[in-house]
């Protein structure tokens, strides 16, 4: 069983490693036009890179933003996941900003236990939680419904990098037993 923990400095490689390889995994099964090239481009090219995108994320833990929490899915001593919830001050409301699982380890129960761990950061007994979501990433939107998530509206799609995906905003209800 993997354990659930904070982020540590030294994890910003595997944090990005997680989040790049999960891209590359996911997105272009499921998402009309995105490709491995354009997935790569994005992570490898944009932004100022890989290690750019390494260093952002050493930030992120090093100097959390307020409202803003990170959790890693550590397996066998790797890191295996992560999640990121977020509090947004402009109304308080909950959400799951991010949960990502290596590839190479899906299947295994970590999306679930970074579900608990998100949710019980969130207080989902007393708040409603909400997520956006690629809209044809059915795995991830399955996942989300067997948590207790239930579509609330479409959104404006993701656009970036030649990248355009259609978002979904789920909700699950405060005190949602699943």
């Amino acid at each position: 069983m993997s354990i659930i923990r904070p982020p540590r400095p030294e994890d910003a490689p595997d944090l990005l490693s997680v989040h790049y390889r999960s891209w590359l995994a996911t997105y272009p099964k499921y998402v009309e036009g995105v490709t491995e090239e354009t997935i790569r481009h994005k992570f490898e090219k944009e932004d100022g890179g890989l290690k750019a995108r390494e260093e952002r994320w050493r930030s992120w833990i090093t100097d959390p933003e307020p409202g803003k929490t990170v959790f890693v899915a550590e397996d066998g001593g790797k890191v295996a996941g992560f999640t990121i919830t977020r509090v947004k001050p402009e109304d308080e409301s909950s959400w799951i900003a991010a949960m990502y699982v290596d590839p190479d380890v899906l299947a295994r129960g970590i999306g679930s236990q970074l579900m608990r761990a998100a949710l019980t950061q969130l207080n989902a007994e007393q708040n409603d939680v909400r997520v956006e979501v690629a809209e044809t990433n059915i795995p991830a939107v399955s996942f989300y419904k067997h948590h207790g998530f239930l579509f609330e509206n479409n959104l404006p799609a993701y656009e970036n990098s030649n990248i355009k995906m259609p978002q979904v905003e789920l909700r699950r209800p405060a005190g949602r037993i699943n």
